[in-house]
């Protein structure tokens, strides 16, 4: 473990090939060249220049590790990544914004988006039968909340 760092990531997703550069730490982060990835029981070890042994990689523990976005592999067809859905616009069908994506909520059974709206706060699936597209130069999800999701006075959304 000779400045090894041990990477646990936010989702199931496999580390990126091809990548070469990650962003360390939080406001003051550091950009490091990345030497060695290789998993490691439902984690990585990740080697950086500069790291070379336990004392300077224990100084970053608990680091915030992140890609830069222009090491990314482009998403595939239908595919997006979560930063992508952070700060955008969710659209219904009929026009009407819903408010903001504020974050996707991983849970066992969906994923959830966290809306952030003029009606406060609402969570609303991520699956392909309400979340209908996403269009990245304008950064607006078009989405179809089914009948009854929520339901205020001011604002009734099911169906007659």
């Amino acid at each position: 473990m000779r400045g090894e760092l041990r990477v646990v990531s936010r989702g199931d997703t496999p580390f990126p090939a091809g990548v070469t550069r990650v962003r360390l730490g939080g406001g003051a982060a550091r950009v490091y060249e990345l030497c060695r990835v290789r998993p490691a029981h439902g984690a990585w070890l990740v080697t950086l220049a500069g790291v070379g042994d336990r004392d300077a990689a224990a100084a970053l523990a608990g680091a915030e590790l992140a890609v830069e976005v222009g090491e990314l592999p482009p998403p595939g067809d239908g595919e997006l990544y979560v930063f992508e859905l952070e700060g955008a616009t969710v659209v219904d069908e009929q026009g009407r914004t819903l408010g903001v994506v504020a974050s996707l909520l991983e849970r066992p059974a969906q994923d959830l988006l966290r809306v952030e709206g003029p009606d406060g706060e609402l969570l609303l699936p991520y699956v392909a039968e309400i979340v209908l597209g996403f269009d990245r130069p304008s950064r607006t999800l078009l989405v179809r909340p089914p009948a009854g999701l929520w339901h205020s006075g001011a604002d009734d959304r099911r169906q007659p």
